[in-house]
C-alpha cells in the first residue's frame, strides 16, 4: 500500500482547489486577487494554449527536426458556478461572480442603497479581470481576461453559470493553498416557483439555456514575449433555447410567431427571497428555430431564440435584488 497523499508528496487532489478573481483597474494592469476575492465554483479547469512551431525542412530523411520555438501562448480557464444572490443583509454585495460578469462585457449598476445590482451589456468601456486558481500548492494565473458566459436551468435544480475565460499566460508558481474568506453562503434558488414568461404569458418549460455568445480574440503584439498583449470581445449574438409544452393555438401559436418573425419580452425570475431574487430579462426575443419533440410522453417544442437589441445595448439584463 502506497504512502498517503499529502500536499507535499505529489498526487495532487482535485478537491483541494480554490479560485479567486478581481476586476483590474485598467487593461494591461493585472490585479492581485486575495483570499477575500474568492468565490464558489466547481468543475474548475485551466488549459495552457501554447503553440509549438513545426519545421518543414526536407533534409533527405523522413521525420522532422526539433521545433524552432514557441508561438503565441495564453491560458483558458473554465468553471461552473450556481447563480445565487448575497442574502438578506446586502452586506456581501456585489454578487460573487462580479469579476466574471465584468470581464464578459457587462456593466454593473448598483442602486443607491446597494440592494439591487443590475448587469447590462456594453459595447465600449469594458473591463478586464485577473484570476488565480490554486491546485494544492501550485497556482495558475491569468491576467487581462475576457470571458463568455452561459446560463442553463432545469426544473427543480439551481441555474448553472458556465464560464470560459481567456487570459495571458503567467509562469506557474509554488505557493501554499489560499482558502477564500467571506464566501457567500446563500443557496442558489432552484428553477421552480419561478416566473417564466414569453410575451407576458406564463410558459411551462423543463429546461432553459442562454449563451451570451461573446467571441474572444487575442491581441497580437510582436513586442510581447508571448506574442499576445491582451484579449478583446469583438461581437455579441446572444442566443438561447427552452422547451415549452405544446398548447392550443388559441393560447400560444409558436409556429406562427416563428413564421412572422414576431418579437416579444422573455423573462425568467428565480425568487429565493430578499437578497436572492435573480432576473434574466430580454426586452425583444425572436424565435429562430423550432422542432416538435416528446419528453416523458409530453409533447413539446425545442425552441431556439435570439435576443435582439431595441435601442443599443439592451439585448438583455441580469438583475440581483
Amino acid at each position: 500500500m502506497g504512502a498517503p497523499v499529502t500536499l507535499t508528496s505529489g498526487g495532487f487532489v482535485k478537491g483541494i482547489t480554490s479560485i479567486l478573481g478581481k476586476v483590474q483597474g485598467a487593461q494591461y494592469s493585472p490585479a492581485s486577487p486575495a483570499a477575500a476575492d474568492g468565490f464558489r465554483a466547481f468543475d474548475i479547469d485551466v488549459q495552457p494554449q501554447i503553440e509549438v512551431l513545426e519545421r518543414a525542412e526536407e533534409v533527405g530523411v523522413l521525420g522532422r527536426p526539433a521545433s524552432s520555438g514557441i508561438g503565441q501562448a495564453h491560458r483558458i480557464l473554465t468553471f461552473k458556478s450556481y447563480l445565487a444572490g448575497w442574502g438578506s443583509t446586502f452586506s456581501d454585495a456585489p454578487p460573487e461572480l462580479d469579476a466574471l460578469f465584468r470581464c464578459a462585457k457587462l456593466l454593473s449598476t448598483p442602486d443607491a442603497t446597494g440592494q439591487t445590482y443590475r448587469y447590462d451589456p456594453i459595447t465600449s468601456g469594458e473591463k478586464w479581470s485577473t484570476f488565480k486558481v490554486y491546485w494544492d500548492q501550485v497556482f495558475h494565473t491569468l491576467t487581462d481576461c475576457q470571458a463568455n458566459v452561459k446560463f442553463s436551468g432545469e426544473i427543480g435544480k439551481p441555474m448553472v453559470v458556465e464560464a470560459t475565460v481567456h487570459g495571458l499566460w503567467v509562469a506557474l508558481a509554488d505557493l501554499a493553498l489560499v482558502t477564500p474568506t467571506g464566501l457567500h453562503t446563500t443557496k442558489a434558488p432552484v428553477l421552480k416557483g419561478a416566473k417564466f414568461t414569453l410575451g407576458g404569458d406564463y410558459v411551462p418549460i423543463s429546461k432553459f439555456e442562454f449563451d451570451m455568445a461573446n467571441p474572444i480574440y487575442p491581441l497580437p503584439d510582436p513586442n510581447i514575449a508571448d506574442g499576445v498583449s491582451s484579449f478583446k470581445i469583438t461581437d455579441r449574438n446572444p442566443v438561447g433555447s427552452f422547451d415549452p409544452e405544446m398548447t392550443l393555438v388559441a393560447k400560444k401559436d409558436y409556429e406562427t410567431l416563428l413564421k412572422n418573425g414576431t418579437t416579444g419580452i422573455l423573462s425568467c425570475v428565480l425568487d429565493g427571497g430578499t437578497g436572492n431574487k435573480i432576473t434574466l430579462y430580454f426586452g425583444q426575443v425572436q424565435i429562430i428555430g423550432l422542432a416538435p419533440s416528446v419528453e416523458g410522453n409530453i409533447r413539446r417544442y425545442n425552441l431556439g431564440f435570439a435576443a435582439r437589441y431595441s435601442s443599443g445595448d439592451d439585448d438583455f439584463y441580469l438583475q440581483y435584488e
